[in-house]
């Protein structure tokens, strides 16, 4: 992040940067981005007037869900209101997209450092995402003994925040992946039957 930052002017604005590119048949409005951005709504104003001048985002209607209290209970609601979406006739649109990528934590090396100590792992597998398939089913597998599963997910949601965008995840003991990996299990073969990078194996799985 910090060679980004450099890069860009600020964190913030990479975040929301990626917010946008990474999430591009979405809108947001100033709470949304605040939210996933975890940045003030002063500073996402901010960013979000550049972005505009420069032609990056552009207005977009889209349905929100709300959350009212109607006599002490909490009703979701859907409503229209008023957004930012990415401009996809934007001319550096797939430049910016590769070049915040392959920065930041989804480098290889800034992903092992943040699970690395979430048990012994014994398979670690990037996809989706990773390898800039958007539509894959899966980002990244994580297998091993003594799996802390909260320290999983936290080093996930803590990625999710700098990256803009969810990280589909799934966490295997060694002893269920096993099995799951011996019956062509779909989740397992969606990952390692399609381009995918294979960060740690001490199973031979690769072999």
């Amino acid at each position: 992040m910090k060679t980004l930052a450099t890069l860009f002017g600020s964190s913030a604005r990479v975040k929301i940067l990626r917010l946008f590119l990474f999430n591009k048949n979405m809108a947001f409005d100033v709470e949304s981005i605040s939210l996933r951005s975890a940045e003030r709504p002063s500073v996402v104003k901010k960013i979000l007037a550049e972005l505009i001048k420069i032609g990056l985002v552009r207005k977009r209607m889209f349905i929100k869900t709300v959350v009212k209290k109607i006599r002490g209970k909490k009703v979701e609601k859907k409503k229209k209101v008023s957004g930012w979406g990415l401009d996809d006739t934007f001319k550096y649109l797939s430049s910016l997209q590769n070049l915040l990528i392959q920065i930041g934590p989804l480098e290889e090396g800034e992903l092992m450092k943040r699970i690395k100590k979430v048990g012994k792992l014994k398979f670690v597998a990037t996809s989706g995402i990773f390898v800039q398939n958007w539509e894959g089913r899966l980002d990244l597998i994580v297998v091993g003994d003594k799996l802390r599963l909260s320290m999983i997910d936290k080093a996930i949601r803590s990625m999710e925040t700098e990256l803009g965008h969810e990280i589909r995840y799934s966490a295997f003991e060694t002893r269920d992946f096993s099995y799951r990996f011996s019956m062509h299990d779909k989740l397992i073969r969606d990952v390692l039957d399609f381009p995918h990078h294979v960060l740690v194996d001490k199973m031979g799985i690769s072999s």
